[in-house]
């Protein structure tokens, strides 16, 4: 049962948009003063959804702890989910500017294996 309601994250929760503090500034203008979009340093927003394809997409999940309520069936049944990778991928892309996939994939799997 469980799998079946975690179906529609496969194809929801595919990619996240990263966001510069540009769009997060022009999204805020049109958002009420209770629900501004906060960057976090990793390109994500806390407390929403930042995958575009997902129905809750920037909608405000009200803290981490809420946002990860929202993404409890995604991680515990597709297994979508490292702690801090978005963080770890910004490290990567201060310190490897036009770095490949393949390096990537190394250095990530350098830092689960630490």
């Amino acid at each position: 049962r469980r799998e079946l309601l975690a179906a529609p994250f496969v194809s929801f929760h595919t990619s996240p948009k990263i966001f510069t503090a540009h769009e997060v500034e022009e999204a805020n203008a049109g958002r009420a003063a209770g629900d501004r979009l906060e960057l976090m340093p990793s390109g994500l927003l806390r407390a929403h959804c930042c995958y575009p394809d997902c129905p809750a997409f920037l909608e405000n999940q009200g803290s981490r702890r809420g946002l990860m309520r929202h993404f409890a069936l995604d991680m515990e049944i597709t297994g979508n989910y490292m702690p801090s990778f978005h963080a770890h991928a910004v490290a990567f892309l201060r310190t490897h500017r036009a770095g490949t996939w393949e390096e990537f994939r190394a250095w990530m799997e350098a830092r689960i294996a630490a």
